[in-house]
């Protein structure tokens, strides 16, 4: 009698764990039984199994997420490209093409009219300083100088003093821990992060404040952005990976992933929205 419950104790305590699984269970954290035997040898063995179909269904749907990421990415920054190309070809381009033509007419009325000349110099003048005012800000898009010369703290509340004019949403912005510059490409990173957080607050979120806390630890730096606005539920948007699908949040979440870090969404309808950003600072050199 011992000797068939110990036969067959194990095995049921296997066939249950074997149905759980069937039946859409979590994948177990442990073999369902231990020890030397030949049905603890099949535990142990069908455990492994489990284990590594999980770990490579993981990989699978990783691999997609960031296939799907990529792609999608790629199609914003061709997307911003064009926008970039658009405002030089009908803003500086047109400006020029109008200055040449200026500085054209007054070389012709130099002889005949010099205060017609006067004129059209004024004018190409004034259409160089608005062109020089335009190329300062797409400069200013692309890389703000602050970043470089200041660093990424006073960089933002640079950026959040214009957002604030811009939007009407009262941005705060602190910084805590740093002792030194960080990493150019994890300033660089953390800056457009913060970017596209902002630019989703204005378009989406419905928010009359937000808060860019962003703190360096010996080991890494944590960026948090969070606004009162109204929120959402992650789930009722997310694909099949249960990833958020959306071009603002995929693009901050490929900058982190580059940087080997941890990105989150929290958000609630009504209860406001908080970006959670890591990055390690033991693979990046120094800044």
């Amino acid at each position: 009698m011992a000797l068939s419950l110990s036969l067959t104790l194990p095995l049921r305590r296997l066939q249950s764990q074997i149905r759980q699984m069937a039946e859409g269970g979590a994948v177990p954290a442990a073999p369902a039984v231990t020890g030397r035997d030949e049905v603890a040898q099949i535990a142990k063995a069908f455990h492994e199994l489990v284990q590594t179909a999980a770990l490579m269904k993981e990989l699978e749907t990783r691999s997609k997420r960031l296939a799907a990421l990529s792609t999608r990415v790629a199609r914003a920054q061709e997307k911003e490209r064009e926008r970039i190309a658009r405002e030089l070809h009908d803003g500086l381009g047109q400006a020029l093409t109008a200055i040449k033509l200026d500085l054209s007419a007054a070389r012709r009325s130099l002889s005949l009219d010099l205060g017609k000349a006067s004129d059209y110099l004024e004018k190409a003048r004034l259409l160089t300083e608005n062109s020089l005012d335009e190329l300062r800000r797409i400069a200013f898009d692309l890389r703000p100088p602050a970043l470089d010369h200041l660093g990424l703290v006073a960089a933002l509340e640079s950026y959040a003093r214009a957002f604030e004019q811009r939007f009407k949403v009262a941005v705060t912005v602190a910084g805590n821990g740093f002792a030194s510059r960080l990493p150019l490409e994890v300033e660089t990173a953390l800056y457009r992060i913060c970017q596209e957080a902002l630019a989703n607050i204005a378009e989406h979120a419905q928010a009359s404040r937000c808060t860019l806390t962003i703190e360096q630890t010996r080991d890494a730096v944590k960026l948090t952005v969070q606004d009162d606005g109204r929120g959402f539920d992650p789930g009722a948007i997310a694909g099949p990976d249960g990833a958020v699908r959306g071009i603002g949040i995929l693009s901050m979440e490929r900058r982190v992933e580059e940087l080997g870090g941890e990105f989150r969404v929290q958000s609630r309808p009504r209860e406001g929205t908080a970006i959670l950003v890591a990055v390690p600072l033991a693979s990046h050199g120094k800044g």
